[in-house]
C-alpha cells in the first residue's frame, strides 16, 4: 500500500451546477450497484463496469460526494454523491483555499460510516479530498478512513494540518477483488467528513516483472524447510507473553462496578448508522418507568433519582399532556412518538402562557438537576395544532436534544402563545442539540436562560448542529437569543419563513436562510435505533 497526502489539488473542476431541490430521508441510503451504474452510464463511465483485459483503458471515476455532481471546465466528470452509507449533506458559502476551484468542496457529506462504488477489479489509487468547513480549532474533529481494508489515515484532524477552509487530500493504493470499492470511516471526534472521493486506475507491474519473482518464491522453498526447527524454537516466545495477558485480568475486572452502575442505559437500542454527538448520562441505580402506564403524561420524579423513561417501540404514545416531567436528576429518554391528543389544559406558569393559562406543549423539562437526554422522539398531534414544542425551566440542568421531530406545526400569536419549537426561560447550563426540525406559526427558537431567574449558570457554550426551523406565512422570529449564553455554536442550522433571524449575523454564525437539503431528524419516532454516539 502506498499513502500520499497533499494539501493543494490542482484538478478540481469548476461547478456548473447546484443542487437546490430537498433531498428525501430515503436518499440518504445506500445505493446499490444497479443505482450506481445507471448514473455511471449517463456520465459515460459504462467502461468501469464488466471491464476486461481486452477492454478499452478504465477511466477514472469522481464522485461529488454530499454533492448533485457535475462536469469541469476541462470536461472531467464528477457522478452526483452515491454509494454511502448514512450520514447527512453539508454545504459551506465560505471561500476555500489550498485549491484552484473550491466548489467541490463546498458540498460535503458527513457522518457515513462507508461507501461502497463498484468498480471492475484492478488496482486504484483512492484518494478522499477533504475540508474543516466548520471548526477553527483541532481536536474537535478526529477520524479515521479505511479503502478495501487498507488504512488510508487513521486518527486524521484536517484543521489541525492545514487550518480552516483549506483543502486536504489523503490517498491509498489498493487492490479490488470483489467487483466493488469498500471505503469505511469510524470518527473519534465529532464526526468524519468528505468532499469527493477519485478513484484512479494503477498501470500494474509489467508480464516480466511479475514473472522474476517466480525464482525467488521458489528458491527460498529449502529455507522454508530449514526454518522449521526455528518456528518451534519461538513457541516459548509465544506462550511467555500468556502471564502478560492475563495480568491485565484484574484490570480489566477492576472497573467492573463503574461497569455495572450504567448497565440500564446499555439497555438502550443497539447503536447503528451515524453516530451522534451526545451520550446519555452515566446512571446510577437508575429508576426505570414505562411511559405508557402513564395516561397523561405528567411524570412527576424524584429529586436526586436518575431515571429511564420509556416510551412505546410498537406504537404511539398517546396522552394529554405530552411529556411533562418534574424533578429528577439525570434523565434519560429515547426514542418513540408522543402524540399529545388532548385539548388544551391549564399550564401553571411560563413565559408566552396566554392569559387564561391554557397550553397545549410537546414536552416540559422542569427542576431537574443533572442531564435530560431526550433522543429519537417524534412529537404530533392528531388533535389539532400544538401551542408549544420543548419548554425548559431547570436552572441547574444539562439539556441534549439529537434526532427530535415536531411534526405538527406550532400555532400562536404575540398576544397569546409564541409557539416556541423550543424556548429555555430558566436555564440551562448548557444546551446541545444535533438533529432537530420544526415548523412554526410564530417563533422557532427562543434562548434566554435567565428570562424569569438568574439561579442558572451558563458553564459552557451551547450547540446547534444539524437543525431545521421552517416558519408558516404568520411566523415572525425564527432565531432569537438574549446573552448570555455568551457563545452559541451553530453548525448546518437551516431557517426558513417569517421575519428571519433576530439580533445581528455575528450572533448567529453558519446560518443558512433556506430549506436543509436532508430530514435531519428523518430517524425519530417509533422503532428509532440509536447510532450510537461520537463523544
Amino acid at each position: 500500500m502506498a499513502t500520499t497526502s497533499s494539501g493543494r489539488h490542482t484538478e478540481m473542476p469548476r461547478r456548473t451546477v447546484a443542487g437546490t431541490g430537498r433531498t428525501a430521508a430515503s436518499s440518504r441510503r445506500s445505493a446499490t450497484a444497479v443505482g450506481v451504474a445507471s448514473a455511471l452510464v449517463v456520465a459515460g463511465l459504462t467502461s468501469v463496469f464488466g471491464a476486461s483485459a481486452g477492454d478499452a483503458a478504465i477511466p477514472s471515476l469522481n464522485i461529488d460526494a454530499g454533492g448533485p455532481g457535475l462536469t469541469a471546465s476541462d470536461g472531467t466528470v464528477w457522478t452526483a454523491d452515491s454509494g454511502f452509507t448514512g450520514g447527512k449533506l453539508g454545504k459551506t458559502a465560505d471561500p476555500i483555499t489550498g485549491t484552484e476551484d473550491g466548489s467541490v468542496l463546498r458540498n460535503y457529506r458527513f457522518g457515513m460510516s462507508a461507501y461502497k462504488v463498484p468498480v471492475a477489479n484492478g488496482t486504484y489509487k483512492v484518494t478522499l479530498v477533504m475540508a474543516e468547513p466548520y471548526w477553527k480549532a483541532s481536536g474537535k474533529r478526529v477520524f479515521s478512513a479505511t479503502a478495501e481494508g487498507v488504512t488510508v489515515f487513521s486518527n486524521l484532524d484536517v484543521y489541525k494540518v492545514v487550518g480552516h477552509d483549506v483543502e486536504l487530500t489523503r490517498s491509498a493504493t489498493v487492490t479490488v477483488k470483489d467487483g466493488a470499492l469498500s471505503l469505511a470511516f469510524k470518527a473519534r471526534r465529532d464526526y468524519a467528513i468528505v468532499s469527493g472521493l477519485r478513484v484512479d486506475p494503477v498501470d500494474v507491474a509489467a508480464a516480466p516483472e511479475s514473472t522474476t519473482p517466480a525464482p525467488v518464491t521458489s528458491s527460498p522453498a529449502p529455507a522454508t524447510s530449514s526454518p522449521a526447527p526455528v518456528t518451534t524454537s519461538p513457541a516459548p516466545v509465544t506462550t511467555s507473553p500468556a502471564p502478560v495477558t492475563t495480568s491485565p485480568a484484574p484490570v480489566t475486572s477492576s472497573p467492573a462496578p463503574v461497569t455495572t452502575s450504567p448497565a440500564p442505559v446499555a439497555t438502550m437500542p443497539a447503536p447503528s448508522g451515524t453516530e451522534l454527538s451526545w451520550a446519555p448520562p452515566a446512571l446510577t441505580n437508575p429508576v426505570t418507568i414505562d411511559l405508557a402506564s402513564k395516561p397523561d403524561g405528567r411524570i412527576n420524579l424524584s429529586a436526586g433519582t436518575d431515571y429511564i423513561l420509556r416510551l412505546p417501540t410498537d406504537a404511539v404514545y398517546r396522552n394529554t399532556h405530552g411529556l411533562e416531567i418534574v424533578g429528577g436528576r439525570n434523565i434519560v429518554i429515547i426514542g418513540g412518538t408522543v402524540d399529545v391528543a388532548g385539548g388544551w389544559y391549564s399550564s401553571g406558569t411560563g413565559p408566552g402562557v396566554p392569559a387564561d393559562g391554557m397550553v397545549k406543549r410537546a414536552a416540559y423539562f422542569l427542576s431537574q438537576t443533572g442531564t435530560i437526554h431526550l433522543e429519537g422522539v417524534r412529537f404530533i398531534s392528531s388533535s389539532g395544532n400544538l401551542s408549544e414544542g420543548i419548554n425548559i425551566s431547570a436552572p441547574l440542568a444539562k439539556v441534549q436534544v439529537q434526532n427530535v421531530s415536531i411534526d405538527t406545526v406550532l400555532t400562536g400569536t404575540q398576544a397569546t402563545n409564541h409557539a416556541d419549537a423550543l424556548q429555555c426561560w430558566n436555564g440551562p447550563t448548557t444546551l446541545l442539540v444535533d438533529g432537530f426540525t420544526a415548523t412554526t406559526g410564530y417563533q422557532g427558537m427562543f434562548l434566554n436562560p435567565h428570562d424569569t431567574s438568574t439561579a442558572s449558570a451558563v458553564t459552557e457554550n451551547w450547540v446547534l448542529k444539524n437543525v431545521e426551523i421552517v416558519g408558516n406565512a404568520q411566523a415572525k422570529y425564527i432565531l432569537w437569543r438574549v446573552r448570555p449564553p455568551q457563545g452559541i455554536a451553530t453548525y448546518n442550522v437551516f431557517t426558513s419563513g417569517g421575519l428571519g433571524n433576530w439580533n445581528s449575523s455575528s450572533d448567529w454564525p453558519n446560518v443558512t436562510k433556506g430549506r436543509a437539503p436532508v430530514d435531519f431528524a428523518a430517524s425519530a419516532g417509533a422503532g428509532y435505533t440509536s447510532p450510537g454516539y461520537a463523544g
